[in-house]
């Protein structure tokens, strides 16, 4: 997901990058630089890399540059948790496979840093979202995901509220249903790296539905082209958004227009990860059917140029150009089961 603070003030504030849209809540991002030290669970004692060269934004960077922790070099530069390398080793191999497919499909280089923190120092950093919401913030971007899933249980749904379906599948992959989503969180970090993926190509979704649509859409790309093996992974995320759970808001503007109380909401009513669900399964749709043809297309009718912020109906009236179907998706979203008096 855009972090929470994504708004107006910062086409102003972004250094050289007009795609780059935040809610006004933080002030104008100042560049610090890092600090890394050794992490004492790794046997050789000795420090990873300096910390990153690059800009962070001021609030959420400014906390994690003060938890002085160790960093992996290379082309996405990963801090982490003392006791979590394992952990970051994995997720930065993960993450630079889908920046080389990105590199390699759209010649565009993505300046992202990777933040892995336990439960621990995510409250640290991080004091909007609840632990294991994972998110990208700041220009150049960082990504903040969890390091442990143990400690993330309520993140997931219980296996006894799945359906007998789902639990055959996971089966037969020879896993738990804790490890099984497990697996599908360490997926999410990708569609956090499809944002940046999104601002890089050039491309100013202007509204939120299609800002999150375009980064699944980048992400499902690389698990399809790949990593297919990992694909059926995303019918356990798709689980757990609940597709068929009657919600309050439904429709892509009432997603746009009241997108921070969602996505806060989302603990206890599970609307966000509902819409998100909803952006993923129409994704898998079309990218059978346009592949990455699609998102050149979307560069075309939503370039670099435009103001930050096009709105619901007007976003989808220019998909609607490249792919009619869309029309008929809308709609069909909108009619979807609602519930009353359950204000976020």
């Amino acid at each position: 997901m855009r972090d929470l603070y994504r708004g107006t003030q910062a086409g102003a504030c972004a250094r050289g990058h007009p795609v780059i849209r935040m809610l006004v809540l933080f002030a104008c991002w100042t560049g610090i630089a890092a600090a890394s030290v050794a992490d004492q669970s790794d046997p050789s004692g000795s420090p990873e890399s300096a910390a990153p060269s690059t800009d962070f934004g001021a609030d959420r960077a400014q906390h994690i540059h003060a938890l002085h922790n160790p960093c992996l070099q290379g082309p996405i530069v990963t801090c982490y948790t003392p006791g979590y390398r394992a952990r970051a080793v994995f997720l930065q191999r993960f993450l630079t496979g889908e920046l080389a497919f990105v590199r390699q499909r759209f010649n565009v280089s993505v300046p992202l840093t990777l933040t892995v923190l336990d439960e621990h120092q995510w409250p640290l950093a991080e004091h909007q979202l609840p632990y294991s919401m994972p998110s990208v913030h700041g220009d150049p971007p960082i990504a903040l995901v969890a390091a442990n899933w143990a400690a993330a249980k309520d993140f997931f749904p219980k296996a006894e509220e799945m359906d007998a379906a789902i639990l055959r599948e996971v089966a037969r992959h020879g896993l738990t249903w804790d490890r099984a989503n497990a697996q599908a969180g360490d997926l999410l970090s990708g569609h956090e790296l499809g944002h940046a993926v999104i601002d890089a190509y050039g491309i100013v979704a202007g509204s939120h539905w299609l800002d999150e649509f375009l980064a699944s859409y980048v992400w499902y790309a690389y698990i399809s082209e790949r990593r297919p093996e990992q694909l059926w992974l995303f019918d356990v995320i798709q689980a757990g958004n609940q597709l068929e759970r009657p919600q309050r808001f439904v429709t892509l503007d009432e997603l746009d227009k009241n997108y921070k109380a969602i996505v806060k909401s989302d603990p206890q009513t599970n609307n966000y990860g509902w819409y998100q669900g909803q952006l993923i399964e129409r994704v898998r749709q079309l990218y059978r059917v346009r592949g990455l043809v699609f998102l050149k297309e979307i560069r075309a009718a939503f370039p670099p140029s435009e103001v930050p912020s096009l709105g619901s109906d007007a976003a989808l009236r220019r998909v609607e150009q490249i792919d009619p179907s869309f029309t008929g998706w809308a709609k069909e979203l909108a009619s979807k089961p609602r519930i009353q008096n359950t204000a976020p």
